[in-house]
């Protein structure tokens, strides 16, 4: 699923005697198009009418990870806590959010949740009334941003049009609007898994010999 790439596996083996044991942690991390924005030319994320996105504020809650063995649905390990975090400040390298430890090797399936934010733990990323706007609107996301284009224009229905100072609708009722601010609170909540990456099989594998993977 897609959604992996906000999750970065980062395993840590503390190897047992028969070295059949290991810990995982998790970091989450942020795709480049929420640190990068969305521009209009190349990608399959392009925007194809010259508008580019800019997100100053990209707020998720997310969390409640659960990894069940792949060989045994009676086999899991928790950990339920829900962070309520700005992706765009969330280094290169990840955060490191959710551990493991003790886990026996072999391959673990990975799920997780997009919550409420009112079920989650607020991180320093993000301002006490950020989270309490969230918390209170039961919101999963909090996104704030901008569109710009240079020769854009806002084309809205007669009767909610709000034209900037100094400017004048033309005949169909469009005026010239180069940047457009937007801001959502938005209730998503989401279950996701078992979770791939693009290129391997569903899960993590814990290995039998201590290594750093």
């Amino acid at each position: 699923m897609k959604h992996l790439s906000l999750l970065t596996l980062v395993l840590l083996l503390a190897c047992g005697d028969d070295g059949s044991m290991g810990s995982l942690e998790l970091a989450l991390a942020a795709e480049d198009t929420i640190t990068d924005g969305l521009s209009p030319e190349g990608g399959d994320e392009a925007i194809l009418d010259g508008w580019s996105v800019t997100f100053d504020e990209y707020v998720v809650a997310i969390g409640d990870v659960r990894l069940r063995y792949a060989t045994d649905a009676a086999l899991e390990a928790s950990a339920p806590e829900i962070l309520v975090v700005d992706l765009t400040t969330v280094p290169p390298a990840g955060l490191p959010a959710w551990s493991f430890p003790g886990l026996d090797a072999g391959r673990w399936e990975v799920f997780y949740r997009f919550a409420s934010a009112s079920e989650g733990t607020r991180h320093e990323s993000v301002s006490e009334a950020d989270f309490a706007s969230m918390r209170d609107g039961g919101c999963t996301y909090l996104i704030r941003g901008s569109l710009d284009q240079p020769e854009g224009r806002s084309c809205p229905p007669a009767s909610l049009a709000t034209p900037p100072a100094g400017a004048t609708p033309d005949a169909d009722g469009c005026f010239a609007n180069t940047s457009i601010a937007f801001d959502f609170c938005a209730a998503a909540e989401t279950s996701l898994g078992p979770c791939e990456s693009e290129d391997g099989p569903t899960g993590v594998a814990i290995p039998t010999r201590a290594a750093i993977m």
